[in-house]
């Protein structure tokens, strides 16, 4: 179950790695659509985030990562680690 010291992460993610996670999400929105156009993006966005989130980035090896992958480029979150937000080609999600 959830413990203050989890909701206080997962906040904190949110807050330092949610721009380049929805940057990435758009990215990828963008590449699969047989016509981009805003109205499009505007359509396939109104899916909802977290079912996008799924099937755009996680299914490609997207992830927060904290430690040695995100030395000198990571955001310090609540817990004092440094995340970051990378997609890990070597994924068992890919293969």
């Amino acid at each position: 179950p959830p413990t203050p010291q989890s909701r206080q992460l997962a906040a904190s993610l949110s807050q330092h790695l949610g721009c380049g996670i929805c940057q990435q999400l758009l990215n990828s929105l963008w590449e699969d659509l047989r016509r981009p156009t805003a109205t499009n993006l505007r359509s396939k966005i109104s899916e909802g985030c977290p079912r996008l989130v799924k099937e755009h980035l996680l299914r490609q090896g997207w992830t927060a990562f904290s430690g040695a992958p995100c030395d000198g480029g990571g955001k310090i979150a609540a817990d004092g680690a440094a995340w970051c937000f990378i997609q890990d080609t070597m994924s068992e999600v890919i293969r």
